[in-house]
C-alpha cells in the first residue's frame, strides 16, 4: 500500500511538473501535427508533444519584440499554406513603415518536420485565398507613388506569380502614376489594363 501511494505521489508531481511547464508559455496551440508554444526564451514545436520540430530565438525578430504587445497579432500563425491539408507555422520576422514579413516553415509529413520556405518569407503582408488556393501578398511597397499586391499559385512546390495590381510612377517628369493590372496568361504576364491618373501623391 505504502509503495503503491509512493508511485501516485511520484506521477502527480511529474505531471504537475509537466503541467506547470506547458501552462508557463505563451499562447499555446495544438493541432493534429504538432504544437507549438512561446515564452521569454522563444518558441518551441514539437511532434506528438515528444520529438521537437523547430526551436527558434525570437529575440532578433518582430515576434519576440512584441510578445507583450499583440498589435501585430499573436507572435506566430498556424495555417495551411501550401494547401496540401497539413498545418504550416510562421511568425513575423521584420517590418518596416509599409511592409511586413514573416519567418515561414512548411511541415514536411515524410520526414516529420518543419522545413523554412525563403519564397514565402519574401512576400510582403502574406495572406492566402483559401478558396481559390492562392497565396497572396497585399502591401508592396517601394515609394509614394509605387505599390503593389501580389498573387501567387503554388506550381510543382514553388511559387508562381499569377497576378500583380497597383500603382507604379510615370516615367516622364509630371504629376501623375499609372494605375495597373496584370495577369499571367500563356505562361506570361500581361497587363490586363493600365491608365495613368494625375494625382498630388508628390
Amino acid at each position: 500500500m505504502k509503495v503503491f501511494l509512493i508511485a501516485a505521489w511520484v506521477i502527480l508531481l511529474s505531471v504537475t511538473a509537466s503541467a506547470q511547464r506547458v501552462n508557463g508559455k505563451r499562447f499555446p496551440h495544438h493541432t493534429t501535427h504538432f504544437s507549438s508554444y512561446v515564452d521569454s526564451a522563444g518558441m518551441l514545436v514539437v511532434y506528438n508533444s515528444v520529438s521537437e520540430l523547430l526551436r527558434i530565438d525570437l529575440s532578433e525578430y518582430d515576434a519576440g519584440r512584441y510578445l507583450e504587445d499583440t498589435t501585430y497579432g499573436y507572435p506566430y500563425t498556424i495555417w495551411d499554406l501550401n494547401f496540401d491539408g497539413y498545418d504550416d507555422i510562421s511568425f513575423p520576422s521584420f517590418s518596416g513603415n509599409v511592409q511586413r514579413f514573416q519567418s515561414v516553415y512548411l511541415y514536411d509529413p515524410a520526414g516529420d518536420t518543419l522545413v523554412e520556405n525563403e519564397a514565402l518569407g519574401e512576400v510582403a503582408c502574406l495572406g492566402i485565398d483559401e478558396e481559390r488556393k492562392l497565396v497572396r501578398g497585399d502591401c508592396f511597397h517601394s515609394s509614394a507613388a509605387e505599390n503593389w499586391t501580389e498573387l501567387y499559385r503554388w506550381n510543382n512546390g514553388k511559387l508562381m506569380l499569377v497576378e500583380k495590381s497597383g500603382t507604379m510612377p510615370c516615367p516622364e517628369p509630371g504629376d501623375c502614376y499609372y494605375i495597373y493590372q496584370q495577369k499571367r496568361i500563356k505562361g506570361k504576364m500581361q497587363y490586363i489594363y493600365k491608365e495613368k491618373t494625375r494625382s498630388d501623391i508628390y
